[in-house]
């Protein structure tokens, strides 16, 4: 099945004639693109944001739980979609092709717009709940308000650059991932700072040019569906059937999407407490890594590493935009970076190192205690760091 749905892809593109360079470079060349658009959008997003003030900036980190999981789903299931649409293909059946697009986005657009919905009235009690509070919590529910109006759009998107790729269309996708970091980068300034005589809308008006992306990112995949390609069925034909399919594979896939969320909702949770503890979490955890005898606990403590050190990550990088002066945040942030981009090389160099001389279970045990050193170090030489609240004003 796989087989013949590579060789249908294969020979519907062009792709066993010709340069193999070139052919990487046609599939390649525009995701990339769109995934740089994409990255450098809004990391733009947040340097606007930053320009505006802290509590914007802490604001937006308490809306990104959210945004994660809806567009998590949402994800899962154009990958459940796209499961089945690219079987389909492969066995020649397009007509049952256009079907399955039909009915994946009902799917879609039902699930989108009853969350967007549920979310103007549950949002607040969401941001309370994970630790926003003041200025922040009503910065954090006037973006999300906003911002889920646009979800429905996104998500048709979103479930869209998959569906394009199961029919065998590995450029298109980037094109819509591209044109709307391009309209956040240009309209937002206009919005957010106010220029050509509009009123300044701050974290609002970030909110909004995320709805104008999310509308040309729309159009953009309703073109292809239904003009270009024309692939949408006005027909209830086998409904049942289809998203039954696709939730077999979408459900799953959505729950493994919502893993990041879910992380990040907790982090955020602790961040609006405390900081420096979660990092003696990591050490703790390491060391019950290495010295448990039972394998689930193990496996267990091994989560924990990877949630406190997400953890750490997000607050390493939330004390660096949010405390450091405007005028050193660049220079900052390009240190930071130095270290971020060898820490792992040379962590891996120390690890093989010590479990060379020590052994595996000595070494981990090593790492832990010292991870515990150090952090009661600097406790107690920057006490500040204890006292820092993201939430609220510090």
């Amino acid at each position: 099945m796989l087989t013949r749905y590579v060789d249908y892809i294969m020979a519907a593109q062009g792709f066993t004639q010709g340069s193999i360079k070139r052919h990487v470079m046609k599939l390649s060349s525009v995701m990339i693109v769109g995934f740089l658009a994409m990255t450098l959008g809004s990391l733009v997003e947040v340097f606007y944001l930053g320009m505006v003030g802290k509590l914007e900036l802490a604001a937006i980190a308490f809306s990104f739980p959210l945004v994660m999981a809806l567009n998590g789903i949402t994800r899962g299931l154009g990958v459940g979609a796209a499961s089945l649409i690219a079987r389909s293909m492969g066995e020649g059946h397009r007509e049952q092709a256009a079907l399955l697009v039909t009915h994946c986005y009902l799917l879609i657009i039902g699930f989108a717009v009853s969350f967007s919905l549920a979310g103007q009235f549950l949002v607040d009690d969401l941001f309370r709940l994970i630790g926003a509070r003041g200025e922040v919590l009503a910065l954090a529910s006037g973006y999300a308000h906003i911002w889920l109006l646009g979800f429905p759009l996104m998500g048709f998107a979103l479930a869209s650059n998959g569906l394009i790729r199961a029919f065998g269309n590995a450029t298109y996708p980037g094109y819509i991932m591209t044109i709307g970091p391009l309209v956040q980068v240009l309209l937002g300034p206009i919005l957010i700072f106010g220029w050509f005589g509009l009123p300044a809308m701050g974290l609002q008006g970030a909110a909004l040019t995320f709805v104008m992306s999310a509308f040309c990112q729309f159009l953009l995949a309703l073109y292809w569906f239904l003009i270009k390609e024309r692939l949408m069925r006005l027909t209830f034909e086998g409904l049942m059937a289809s998203m039954t399919g696709i939730l077999q594979v979408g459900i799953p896939a959505s729950a493994t999407n919502l893993i990041q969320p879910v992380s990040a909702g907790v982090v955020t949770w602790l961040l609006a407490g405390y900081g420096v503890s979660v990092v003696a979490g990591f050490g703790v955890a390491t060391l019950v890594f290495a010295l448990s005898p039972f394998f689930w606990l193990s496996v267990f403590a091994l989560f924990l590493t990877g949630a406190f050190d997400s953890v750490s990550v997000i607050i390493r990088g939330t004390i660096l935009q949010v405390f450091t002066p405007d005028h050193l945040r660049g220079r900052v942030q390009s240190v930071n970076s130095v270290f971020l981009s060898c820490s792992n090389e040379v962590g891996a160099f120390e690890s093989g190192l010590a479990a060379r001389l020590m052994g595996a279970v000595p070494s981990v045990v090593f790492g832990g205690a010292m991870t515990l050193g150090i952090v009661a170090a600097v406790a107690a030489r920057s006490g500040t760091l204890l006292k820092i609240k993201i939430g609220g004003r510090e």
